[in-house]
């Protein structure tokens, strides 16, 4: 894990009762594995399919000025087509 940095976090009487009553029940070994589960939940809440919600939405924008949107089933079947009349006149020759 690398070198590790000591933190303090002030919790309301609940949290910290929730806190114990966790590490007690033996879902988690230690008030850490608590934090560091949070954490990791909250940075992947964070990102959305792999990427931040500023990269998400900047993809967004590039994709929306990136010119005007095609149906996807027609391009794929003109792409076909191209492919095929491509195949045709590579083996004709």
């Amino acid at each position: 894990m690398g070198r590790l940095e000591t933190i303090t976090v002030e919790l309301t009487p609940d949290m910290a009762e929730a806190v114990d009553a966790a590490v007690r029940s033996g879902r988690f070994g230690s008030t850490g594995d608590i934090v560091l589960a949070a954490l990791e939940q909250w940075q992947s809440g964070r990102l959305i399919h792999g990427y931040t919600p500023e990269e998400f939405d900047r993809l967004i924008e590039e994709g929306e000025t990136s010119g005007d949107p095609i149906d996807g089933p027609q391009a794929m079947r003109e792409l076909e087509t191209e492919l095929e009349a491509y195949i045709g006149q590579r083996d004709s020759r």
